[in-house]
C-alpha cells in the first residue's frame, strides 16, 4: 500500500464562511507520566484528517446526517477518498433564533444550527508504532457503550483572532499556542447521540439543554464574523498504555457567516424561510 497523500494546507471556501484543517501540534495533551505529575506536553499531529466541514440550519435538530451527506462528500479533500478507512463524524446542534417563514413575519418556526465536523482516519494509520496507544482510546471509543464514549471524546476551543470579551469566555491560549485551553468533555453535559455504521461513527451533541454552552453559543454566534477559531478533538487517556494522548482530529474555521448556513437538506418550503422567499 503507498502511503498516505502528505498533509496539504488547503481552506475550503463557503457562503458561510472559511475552514480548514488544523494543526493539532498547536494544543497540549496529557504526557506519558500525567497520573503521577500532571503534566501536559504539545500533541503530536493529528491521526484522523478533516475531510469536510459544513453548518446547516432547518426547523429541528438533526441527528444522524452522515448518510445524507456522504454522497456529497468531496472525494480529495483532506485525503484521497480511495485512503480512507473509517469516519468520525461530529455534529454539534445549536439552538438558533426563531425566524419568520414569510414575508410577512407572523408566522414563524424555530431554527437550529447544526455544525458538523467530518473526519477520516487513513488506511495505514495503524501501521504506525506512535499511533498505538491512540488506537487504544479509539477503539474503547468505537467498540464501547455510550457511557465509555461519554467519558473519551474531549473538545477544545481556542479563539485566535477576535473580540476580548470571546477570547475571555472560550480560551485564546498562551505563548502562541493553545496551551491552557481547557478541554470539555462535552458527552458528560449535553445531550448526546451515538449512531455506528460500517465505517463511521456519528456524534451529536444537542447542547440545547446546557445553560453554559448556550450562552457561549450566543456569545460565539454574535461576533462569528470578527473570529478564527480552532477546534480540537481529543480521546481521554487514563491508563499508561493509552498516555501521552494524541488529538483524533483538528480544524479552524474563520469569519463564520451563522445567517448564511446551508439551509438543510430536505427542509420543507413552508416550514422554513429560504434565502429566495
Amino acid at each position: 500500500m503507498e502511503a498516505t497523500s502528505p498533509r496539504v494546507k488547503r481552506k475550503t471556501t463557503t457562503p458561510f464562511g472559511t475552514w480548514e484543517e488544523g494543526d493539532g501540534t498547536l494544543f497540549w495533551v496529557r504526557g506519558a507520566n500525567y497520573k503521577d505529575d500532571s503534566e501536559k506536553i504539545p500533541a503530536l499531529p493529528s491521526v484522523m484528517r478533516l475531510v469536510h466541514l459544513d453548518l446547516y440550519q432547518g426547523p429541528k435538530p438533526q441527528v444522524h446526517i452522515f448518510p445524507i451527506m456522504r454522497p456529497h462528500l468531496p472525494p480529495n479533500v483532506g485525503l484521497l477518498e480511495e485512503e480512507r478507512e473509517f469516519y468520525v463524524v461530529i455534529n454539534f446542534i445549536v439552538r438558533g433564533k426563531d425566524r419568520s417563514i414569510d414575508k410577512k413575519k407572523k408566522n414563524k418556526s424555530e431554527s437550529w444550527i447544526m455544525w458538523v465536523f467530518i473526519f477520516a482516519l487513513p488506511k495505514d494509520a495503524r501501521k504506525d508504532p506512535e499511533n498505538e496507544k491512540f488506537f487504544k482510546c479509539f477503539n474503547a471509543l468505537i467498540n464501547g457503550d455510550d457511557k465509555e464514549r461519554n467519558h473519551r471524546v474531549k473538545f477544545l476551543a481556542c479563539v485566535t483572532e477576535g473580540p476580548w470579551v470571546v477570547k475571555a469566555a472560550i480560551g485564546g491560549g498562551k505563548d502562541g499556542t493553545h496551551k491552557g485551553v481547557v478541554p470539555t468533555l462535552v458527552g458528560e453535559k449535553v445531550t448526546t447521540s451515538y449512531f455506528k455504521g460500517d465505517d463511521y461513527l456519528e456524534i451529536d451533541y444537542n447542547t440545547a439543554i446546557d445553560s453554559v454552552a448556550v450562552t457561549s453559543s450566543k456569545l460565539a454566534f454574535q461576533h462569528s464574523q470578527k473570529m478564527v477559531v480552532d477546534f480540537g478533538i481529543v480521546l481521554q487517556g487514563e491508563s499508561e498504555d493509552e498516555l501521552p494522548e494524541r488529538v483524533l482530529g483538528a480544524a479552524r474555521c474563520s469569519n463564520f457567516v451563522i445567517k448564511e448556513a446551508l439551509v438543510f437538506p430536505g427542509t420543507e418550503r413552508g416550514t422554513y424561510r429560504f434565502k429566495d422567499e
